[in-house]
Parts: structure tokens; C-alpha cells; sequence
């Protein structure tokens, strides 16, 4: 039932105006706004404006701008996760959380608990640790890799502006 869309920077104008974002950076932005709950992302801008906005892709000689390889990785994760995503419903919160992370809960929609980690830190890795979190084992969306809850806590680690997405088996 939430609307809410991104639109995220992909662009850049020659300075001292826009630069483009790093790749973590790209990253971060797109795992933090999961975790805020949005539905669909778009990645502004694809076409390339030689005076005035550097894009994705140059339009003339058709070669990836620095992005390109970002956007398009970032672009295949989200089409492996749609499906989880947009059936998910709000979830309960969770315990705390130690970690720069944002956290969001949803349920599958069988009613399986679903975490959304994001790294805060774009620049940084860190590790995130929840706990009283419900299960004893959990799988990473995307790889399918397993994370075992030990003691009530569930922690992973984040590399620079990365995002998980683990839901309860």
C-alpha cells in the first residue's frame, strides 16, 4: 500500500555543480530507501546532455559512463527482489539495533518476519546486530545464504554502503 517512489542521482554536471555519486554511495541510497519502505526506483538520468548532463550511458558512442555498471547491478537486484518486496507487509518492529544501520521490518507474505538492512555509511563497512529478533535462522534474499540467529541476535556485516535484505525461515 505504499506509493512512495525514488528517484536517485545518476549524473553529472560539469563543476562546480553535480558531481556523479560513488558507486557506495549509489548503493546506499538505494538500500536506505528500501529500508524506508519504497516500492520502485528510478535512476536519473540515463541520457547524456554533452554540455550539460553527464549520464549513464553517452548517447552518441553509446559508452557506459562510470555508473553504468553500478546502476545495472543495482537494477538486477531489484528485479530479483520485487516479488518478495512488493507482497511484503509492514512487520513489527524489531529490538534494537546496534550499528549505523537503518532497519526496516516487513512480513512475506506468508507471514515470515523480513529485515531490510541498510548501511548508513557509504564510505564506511560496519556491522549491524539485532536483537530480540524472532527465528532461529534466516536467509539472505538475494544469495540465499544462510545467518543463524545465536542467543537472540542476528548480526551481519555491511560492506560501504551496503544493503541486506534476510528474511526469517
Amino acid at each position: 500500500g505504499n506509493p512512495m517512489w525514488i528517484v536517485l542521482q545518476t549524473f553529472e554536471c560539469p563543476p562546480p555543480s553535480w558531481r556523479y555519486p560513488t558507486a557506495e554511495e549509489l548503493r546506499c541510497m538505494t538500500y536506505l530507501s528500501l529500508a524506508a519502505g519504497v516500492k520502485g526506483a528510478f535512476f536519473f538520468i540515463h541520457q547524456y546532455m554533452p554540455d550539460y548532463l553527464h549520464g549513464l550511458t553517452d548517447p552518441l558512442t553509446g559508452q557506459a559512463q562510470p555508473l553504468y555498471e553500478t546502476v545495472s547491478q543495482l537494477a538486477k537486484e531489484l528485479q530479483t527482489l520485487a516479488p518478495l518486496l512488493l507482497s511484503a507487509k509492514p512487520g513489527a518492529p524489531q529490538g534494537h539495533v546496534m550499528g549505523t544501520v537503518r532497519v526496516g521490518c516487513l512480513q512475506t507474505a506468508d507471514g515470515k518476519p523480513l529485515y531490510i538492512l541498510a548501511n548508513k555509511e557509504p564510505g564506511q563497512p560496519t556491522e549491524a546486530t539485532l536483537t530480540s529478533v524472532p527465528g532461529v535462522r534466516y536467509r539472505n534474499a538475494l544469495t540465499g545464504e544462510a545467518v543463524e540467529v545465536v542467543e537472540g541476535k542476528l548480526t551481519v556485516k555491511l560492506g560501504a554502503g551496503e544493503g541486506r535484505i534476510l528474511v526469517g525461515e
